[in-house]
């Protein structure tokens, strides 16, 4: 069961060619890792609703591990205008690793 929402001010930013509000990417807070499913949040899109990810989407989009993927700044290219969480089209993952102390500071990419 998903989650229906009605329209949120200020999300719009403008409309693309034809019409169409453009993807954009925005940052993803993991919540919970599971076996199966993770659960993510969207703050950009709706910061009080979590979104069901298979994990072995997440893994195999990042490359990352269980552990690595916890402690990851993840992001995502999403349907800003998506009043439900089925219509947001997830697409693109792409995960950051902090940076070992001592070293450099800043966020490590992943792929």
């Amino acid at each position: 069961m998903g989650v229906l929402i009605g329209g949120s001010p200020g999300l719009a930013e403008g409309v693309g060619p034809g019409g169409r509000t453009p993807e954009r990417r925005v940052s993803a807070q993991l919540l919970r890792f599971g076996s199966g499913t993770c659960q993510v949040v969207l703050p950009d899109w709706r910061p009080a609703i979590a979104v069901s990810v298979p994990t072995e989407q997440l893994q195999r989009s990042t490359g990352l591990g269980q552990e690595e993927l916890r402690s990851a700044l993840l992001s995502v290219v999403i349907n800003p205008e998506a009043v439900h969480d089925r219509e947001l089209g997830l697409r693109d993952w792409r995960a950051e690793l902090p940076t070992a102390r001592g070293r450099r500071r800043g966020r490590r990419p992943v792929r």
